[in-house]
């Protein structure tokens, strides 16, 4: 409700609780359809810091002091388009090889 009456943003872990890693759930979609905002995919980095990487979604924790790379996409209009899923997993895969590649 309140990012409908109060234009507010909002932020999801568009993969859900429990993974798979980088497959979007529809419950983005959904939040986004209902209140008629724009998807804009997210991705982050860090210079130091540690990675979990036994976990599902190899969760990062940034040592203190560190710096993090936010790195935001284009905006995706989820109203009427069939392949929005679909589009925020190419954007999010497109983010992260940039990311690492830079």
């Amino acid at each position: 409700r309140l990012m409908k009456l109060e234009a507010l943003d909002a932020a999801f872990a568009v993969d859900g609780p429990r993974g798979p890693l980088g497959v979007v759930k529809g419950g983005l979609l959904v939040a986004a359809r209902a209140t008629g905002a724009v998807v804009v995919p997210l991705t982050g980095s860090m210079r130091r810091g540690i990675v979990l990487r036994r976990s599902w979604d190899r969760f990062a924790i940034a040592w203190p002091f560190s710096r993090v790379e936010v790195v935001l996409g284009e905006p995706i209009d989820p109203r009427g388009r069939v392949d929005a899923r679909e589009a925020v997993e190419r954007s999010l895969a497109e983010l992260n090889a940039s990311r690492v590649a830079a």
